[in-house]
């Protein structure tokens, strides 16, 4: 039995051929796109049945299809469609839009009939969440700059924000041992997940939005909860976690610790898959690659190192900062790997084969903030004894822009998922939105009452 999505152009009003490119099946069992989507009526929203066949379509890469049998349509006549739920046995399912993975494959028979079909909104990318030391959240517009909602709750310094993949929920993590989850739309408090013993120290959302991994230190657990209903499904008794990271197919995740070792844990049901030995001091960062057949990471043993995700060999260790590490992510296009280290250089290193590529070396002080760009063609990072956001070129290693106007140090850098707004946080109390494309200053964010410890931009369905 399989869930599907229909995933249509995004900004542009639903209609029959709303985002269609192609068609796959024979003609015996799909007469047409048209046809096929002649049964959702979506121009008025009218009720009426069709027998489509199977209609198979890719708008941004993404692979959809459209039900054999569709009773009931319920899409807002001009919205845009991000996912569709549908209710086979009046069992209720869905799957966020994603260009990433190809679900259902194509030619697959959906044979059970679907009853319902519900239509959900694309997320936009609009939003812009910043957390502060205050334990205060504020969500602006991401365009104007305007402030939208202010969210209380937290009574600590709150360390991160985090969007759903589906943009809908904002979790907020903080030294009080708490996560809550917040309507991103509303700024309505929906959740606050209780449990922790310690300062929450990380939190991530699995790829398909459904799992929600908070971790920490303190009291040496990870805890993953429901995301939609903020239920706790498990408790992993770990290693004094510094970092977690779902695989792009939600199926595991990846924690540091102070112990000098990574482990890999089943998300499902909590199983133990692998430890992966051999770093020589704290792990304090890692990242899975786009395709999720690696694992990077890296240690205050001044060392990142690359390993095979699915077996837990290790594949290279990159070697050539002269301090501890701080930070390592992937670039987008999986090609390139970029660590940040306490001796004030950002390095580029070849995913493939562990090459040193570039080595962008900023003021004095070590990295407090790096961010890539969706395209991967640029790096920002900032350091500690600086003001300034540097941007780099990713391909030649130069140095395009320094971004001046924040009055201390820089903590959070974020790129809006189309790439054209870079945004900063710092210890003056603001955030400042960046064109990313020329480094010109777009806006100041003020209103927080404290340094603002992180930024995140709400996902788009565009990118």
């Amino acid at each position: 039995m399989f869930d599907t999505t229909l995933i249509f152009s995004p900004q542009t009003p639903l209609t029959r051929n709303s985002g269609i490119h192609a068609a796959s099946g024979s003609p015996e069992d799909v007469r047409s796109i048209r046809e096929a989507l002649g049964a959702l009526n979506v121009g008025d929203g009218h009720t009426s049945s069709s027998r489509g066949g199977q209609a198979s379509y890719a708008p941004s890469n993404t692979w959809s299809s459209i039900p054999e049998s569709i009773n009931t349509a319920v899409p807002a006549p001009g919205s845009n469609v991000a996912q569709v739920s549908y209710a086979p046995s009046n069992t209720w399912n869905s799957i966020p839009a994603t260009r990433d993975r190809i679900f259902p494959p194509l030619g697959t028979a959906l044979n059970k009939r679907i009853e319902r079909v519900v239509v959900s909104s694309i997320p936009d990318g609009t939003t812009l969440a910043s957390a502060d030391g205050a334990g205060t959240v504020r969500l602006w517009d991401a365009k104007t700059g305007a402030p939208k909602h202010t969210l209380k709750g937290h009574y600590a310094l709150v360390r991160a924000v985090t969007f759903s993949p589906d943009g809908i929920t904002l979790a907020s993590d903080s030294y009080d041992k708490t996560v809550q989850l917040w309507d991103a739309k509303t700024g309505a408090l929906k959740y606050t997940l209780k449990g922790h013993d310690g300062w929450v120290h990380a939190v991530a959302f699995s790829p398909n939005g459904i799992m929600l991994a908070s971790a920490s230190s303190h009291d040496k657990k990870i805890r993953l909860w429901d995301a939609k209903t903020g239920a706790l499904k498990r408790t992993l008794n770990c290693h004094g976690t510094q970092a977690i990271a779902f695989s792009p197919d939600s199926t595991t995740l990846a924690s540091t610790s102070g112990d000098e070792t990574v482990r890999l844990w089943a998300a499902k049901t909590g199983a133990s898959k692998h430890t992966l030995k051999g770093h020589g001091d704290w792990v304090i960062a890692v990242a899975f690659s786009p395709d999720g057949t690696m694992l990077a990471s890296a240690s205050y043993d001044k060392t990142v190192r690359l390993w095979d995700s699915n077996t837990g060999a290790l594949k290279h260790i990159l070697e050539g900062h002269s301090d501890k590490l701080s930070r390592v992510a992937f670039l987008p296009n999986g090609t390139t790997l970029a660590s940040a280290s306490a001796d004030g250089t950002v390095r580029l290193w070849d995913a493939k084969t562990g090459a040193l590529k570039h080595t962008l070396k900023g003021p004095s002080g070590g990295v407090t903030a790096i961010a890539l760009s969706p395209d991967s063609t640029t790096i920002a990072f900032a350091t500690h004894n600086d003001k300034k956001v540097w941007l780099w070129d990713a391909k030649s290693g130069a140095l395009k822009y320094t971004l001046k106007g924040h009055s201390d140090l820089v903590l959070a850098l974020a790129f809006s998922p189309d790439g054209t707004t870079l945004a900063s946080t710092s210890h003056d109390e603001t955030a400042r939105l960046w064109d990313a494309k020329t480094g010109a200053p777009k806006h100041t964010l003020r209103g927080h009452s404290s340094f603002v410890t992180h930024i995140a931009f709400s996902p788009s369905n565009t990118t």
